[in-house]
């Protein structure tokens, strides 16, 4: 089951970048990024919202 975040829109693009190579770097492979949008499998969860969690960016799943 995949599961979707969305970034915050408002956010400052230094931050979402750093973000998102920091995403990238870590989960290649195991999420695909859609412009403000993370998607990954649900076993990979825990690790995207730790990434987030951590970036100060905030960010809400997507129903």
């Amino acid at each position: 089951m995949k599961v979707k975040y969305i970034i915050d829109k408002r956010a400052p693009d230094s931050k979402k970048k750093d973000l998102l190579v920091k995403v990238m770097k870590e989960l290649s492979g195991k999420v695909s990024i859609n412009g403000d949008q993370i998607e990954c499998e649900q076993s990979y969860e825990g690790k995207v919202v730790n990434l987030l969690t951590h970036s100060g960016v905030k960010y809400e799943k997507a129903a």
